[in-house]
């Protein structure tokens, strides 16, 4: 109904703050990890990261082991959905934001 309402409404008038929240919100369930710009780029290039390669200094990687959905972040955007396969970043789906 908002977004009905506030498709009549200029655009200087219209604010999606108040409706749409971040993706972060549905997917606050799962397990998260924020990586560093080069392992980043690494996975936006669909290479596959080893856990090791944030061990010593992401704590929570160890924590992750095999898990079947983790939200990795890059300088606190989202980046995308993944697994841990054999202590291995495999992607999901990755996010364009």
């Amino acid at each position: 109904e908002k977004l009905e309402e506030m498709r009549h409404r200029s655009l200087s008038e219209n604010s999606l703050s108040g409706i749409l929240r971040p993706i972060e919100t549905v997917l606050d369930g799962i397990p998260a990890l924020a990586v560093m710009v080069p392992e980043a780029a690494r996975l936006k290039q669909g290479q596959r990261v080893p856990l090791q390669d944030f061990s010593g200094l992401l704590p929570e990687a160890a924590r992750l082991e095999e898990a079947e959905a983790v939200l990795v972040t890059s300088q606190a955007k989202p980046l995308g959905l993944f697994r841990v396969e054999n202590g291995v970043l495999k992607t999901i789906r990755m996010f364009n934001l």
